[in-house]
């Protein structure tokens, strides 16, 4: 049986782990992109998120607004030029009704395997299901929380 280990990690909430293992986990509702909650995964320290890895998140939170205005801005015609089924399109109006809260991931720099490979700066990816599939949602890649860096597919 795994030992579990739970902390408290503002701004999210509870985070918890099992054993030895570095992956931190919990749920973060984040009520300007909807009534459901993310799934969040850190990828931390044994013991914890680094603190800057929390103050990433706080970046993030404090510079909500903007990410969510441009998202508002720029998805729609981001998503429109993607493969959609025939007769989608999304616009300003049904952007929200299309994109539905998965996962939250924020790497560890100080892992040799982070994404931009250097000790300053973190992905966080917002991850949304759409309806058109199930199997594949929309990532926004923001560079320390807070710098659009691109979007992909999970």
């Amino acid at each position: 049986m795994m030992f579990t280990k739970t902390i408290d990690f503002p701004p999210i909430g509870q985070l918890s782990t099992q054993g030895q293992r570095k992956t931190w986990e919990g749920e973060w509702l984040l009520p300007e992109f909807g009534n459901q909650a993310f799934d969040v995964l850190i990828d931390g320290e044994k013991d914890a998120p680094t603190l800057q890895q929390q103050q990433v998140l706080r970046d993030f939170m404090a510079h909500c607004g903007e990410i969510l205005a441009w998202i508002n801005a720029n998805l729609p015609d981001m998503l429109n030029e993607w493969a959609l089924p025939d007769g989608v399109v999304v616009n300003a109006e049904n952007l929200w009704q299309n994109l539905e809260p998965d996962c939250i991931t924020l790497d560890n720099p100080n892992n040799k395997n982070s994404y931009y490979g250097n000790t300053g700066d973190m992905l966080l990816s917002l991850g949304f299901m759409t309806p058109w599939s199930q199997d594949c949602g929309v990532q926004i890649y923001l560079r320390n929380g807070v710098i659009f860096d691109g979007i992909g597919s999970e």
